[in-house]
């Protein structure tokens, strides 16, 4: 059975700004969170910093704001979480994206942990794996959806996992770097390529 999307649903995620006031909010109060938490919380810390970075830096590329311009209005639902650092890379510049279309976008943020029907009906491989930006059209119908992290670096991620087995920090290092040296580049080109499919479906019709 498919999904359901409601207007109930969407009205319950997050606005970025909201989003954001929520991380700020867990890593205040750490001292009062459960051990398991904590641990969490020393990647919150990095990521907040890393996505304040790139609100204040990020550059978005002519041709997704060109693509944009005569598009459809949608939604975007993204399952995310404060901890995970390809969220921290990636987030920022879906809700970059977002903010120069405010009468086309409609955008909410979802903590994964917090949503898990959501979260199971946007699997990837079988795994929970964030961050996932969902695309919903007027009517609330599922367009697609894009995750966790860009194609490139998804195909990268096989042979760093192997390289760095036994070390997770350099591994996390590695793919940081990846992240600094894109700028943001790819996932905006992926996601101008899922508009644009959709609107070439959309005129086959």
């Amino acid at each position: 059975m498919a999904f359901k999307y409601t207007n109930d649903l969407i009205n319950q995620g997050f606005t970025y700004a909201a989003y954001r006031n929520k991380i700020s909010n867990q890593l205040a109060e750490q001292d009062s969170a459960q051990e398991s938490a904590r641990k969490l919380l020393k990647y919150t810390s990095k990521n907040e910093a890393r996505m304040t970075s790139l609100d204040q830096s990020l550059t978005l590329i002519p041709e997704v704001l060109e693509t944009l311009k005569d598009s459809k209005p949608v939604t975007w639902l993204v399952l995310t979480e404060g901890w995970c650092g390809d969220a921290a890379s990636s987030v920022p510049v879906i809700a970059a994206i977002a903010a120069q279309f405010p009468d086309k976008i409609k955008l909410r943020f979802f903590f994964r942990d917090e949503s898990p029907e959501l979260m199971d009906a946007h699997l990837t491989n079988g795994g929970r794996s964030i961050p996932k930006l969902i695309m919903l059209d007027e009517s609330l119908n599922f367009l697609t959806s894009w995750g966790p992290r860009p194609q490139t670096l998804q195909d990268q991620m096989g042979v760093w996992k192997d390289e760095y087995e036994n070390d997770f920090t350099a591994l996390i290092r590695r793919v940081n770097s990846w992240y600094d040296d894109d700028q943001g580049i790819s996932i905006q080109r992926e996601i101008r390529t899922m508009i644009v499919d959709q609107k070439t479906r959309q005129q086959s019709v």
